[in-house]
Parts: C-alpha cells; structure tokens; sequence
C-alpha cells in the first residue's frame, strides 16, 4: 500500500531510536560515574579526618587512663553459645509501687456501655529507677470485655502506646548503664553491682548487655554519636576548643 514503510525502513527506524537512547543512556552514567567519583573524594577526606581524630583521641586516654589489658577487651555481649535463657522473675504484689489500669467504659467500636465483666486480664510490668536510692515497679492492668453487640472481646482504647509496647525494664536504667558503661567506664558486674548498692536494683549480666543492644536498635545510626557524647560531655568539649 501507498505510504507504508517497508520492513527494512522500520528496522532502520528502530535501530536509530536505540541508538539514541544508548547514548543518552551513556551521558547518564557518564555523570553518575562523576557524581561518585566527586562522592569517593568526599568520602576519602572525611575517613582521613576521622582517623587523625580518632588517633588524637587514643593519644589522650593514654596520657589520662592507663588501660588494664585483661579489662580492655571487650566482652562478647549476650549469653555464651548454648547456655541456659534467662527470665525475669516476676515482681511481687508487695514491691509494687505504682499501678495503673485500662477498664473500658463502653465498647470502643459501637460505644455500647453494657459490657459484660472482665473475661481476661492482662498484667504487664515495668521496673525502673528514680534519682533517688529506690527502686519504683509499676504495674499494668489491662481488662478484656465481651461485647455482646459486637459479638468480640474489646478493651480500653486508650491505652498509650508505650504500654502497648511496654519494656520490663525502664529507660531510667538503660540511660544508667549508658553513662555507667561508657563514661564511668565500668565493667558489666561492676554495672550491676552499683544498681544493686544504689537502688536496690537486680540485674543480671545479660540483660545490661540487651540493654546497650536495644539502645543501639532505637538510636540506629545516631547511636555512636550519642556514645562519644557520654563520653565526652558537650560542656567539656567546648572547654577544651576555648583552651585551644
């Protein structure tokens, strides 16, 4: 027919267009290529001014700690391969010293008042420190319902979400074994020592070391930042640039 492109025509049409995108393609990774190598460069100076930093640092806890050997190797955290798991005692009734409940008033989906009594509870604890010498144990008391509106068991829909998502262990203590760990620089039995003279607060070993992994997980890449400002306090860090 009049006007149609033979298959060679159409070949060749193709071929252009492929053509065309390959070299657009090409000056795409042409500037990926210098874009990465520009982010290298970057990345090079950054590493060797860590280093010189880094080496500044070890120079000066030379000059002001005398390392112990046997101390200065770290402890592999966690519990040794095949040992026993460890599981918080529960706290007794009369340790408690704090204790807040979730009883809903009506269902939270049709608002029906007329729940039947309680068909479950669920207690959750939390033991924590305060400034002061003593330990503080709060006790959680969630309630479950059956609506028979909605035909399911409900519960309170105002129970925050860090209840919901409760730690046994209260983020007071993780902040201590934080600043016990890295600016007093206490090993673990001396950690757990301290809670215990302190704040008549028992801990093992192993739940100091789950401590610093889950603060590692909660402040993710922000963590050896926060690390380095436990060591070394922003007050003490401004004193030394103004000494120059």
């Amino acid at each position: 027919m009049r006007g149609e492109l033979t298959k060679e025509k159409r070949f060749e049409i193709a071929i252009a267009r492929l053509k065309n995108s390959i070299l657009k393609l090409k000056d795409k990774l042409k500037e990926s290529q210098e874009k990465l190598k520009e982010k290298d460069k970057i990345i090079k100076e950054l590493t060797l001014k860590l280093e010189d930093k880094e080496l500044q640092r070890k120079n000066l806890l030379s000059k002001i700690y005398k390392f112990n050997k046997k101390e200065s190797l770290e402890k592999p955290l966690g519990k040794k391969p095949g040992a026993k798991g460890y599981q918080r005692p529960r706290p007794r009734d009369e340790d408690v010293t704090e204790e807040v409940k979730y009883i809903p008033n009506k269902c939270p989906f049709c608002h029906n008042r007329d729940l039947l009594p309680a068909q479950q509870e669920i207690v959750k604890y939390q033991e924590d420190i305060v400034i002061i010498p003593e330990k503080i144990v709060k006790k959680y008391i969630i309630t479950k319902h059956w609506c028979p509106h909605c035909q399911e068991y409900v519960r309170s829909n105002k129970i925050p979400p860090e209840v919901e998502n409760l730690e046994r262990i209260g983020p007071n203590v993780m902040a201590y074994v934080l600043y016990a760990r890295y600016r007093l620089r206490l090993p673990f039995n001396k950690i757990k020592q301290s809670l215990a003279d302190l704040h008549n607060f028992k801990i093992s070993e192993g739940e100091i070391a789950n401590q610093l992994e889950k603060a590692g997980e909660i402040f993710k890449e922000d963590y050896q930042s926060i690390v380095e400002l436990i060591k070394y306090p922003i007050k003490s860090i401004a004193m030394k640039q103004a000494g120059g």
